[in-house]
């Protein structure tokens, strides 16, 4: 029954070399982007990626309503 035991939970085989540490990275998608990607990629039915869609759609909506003439204008405003 030792002998059982030792092979258990003894290291019979050798350990699998360590993998070094890479960090996480990190992307910066424009809305478009991001759209596309969740449209491709998203499981059918993901509520999770319907509201990001969603969000990106109101997103796009509002920055639309400002017309390019108020947007120069905000441009050249000084910052106090």
């Amino acid at each position: 029954m030792a002998s059982r035991r030792a092979t258990q939970f003894g290291p019979d085989k050798p350990e699998a070399a360590k993998k070094p540490y890479r960090a996480p990275s990190v992307r910066m998608l424009d809305a478009n982007t991001a759209k596309a990607t969740l449209e491709t990629k998203a499981v059918p039915g993901d509520v999770a990626a319907r509201a990001m869609l969603n969000s990106i759609s109101n997103s796009k909506t509002k920055r639309g309503s400002k017309s390019t003439e108020s947007k120069l204008h905000s441009l050249g405003k000084p910052i106090r």
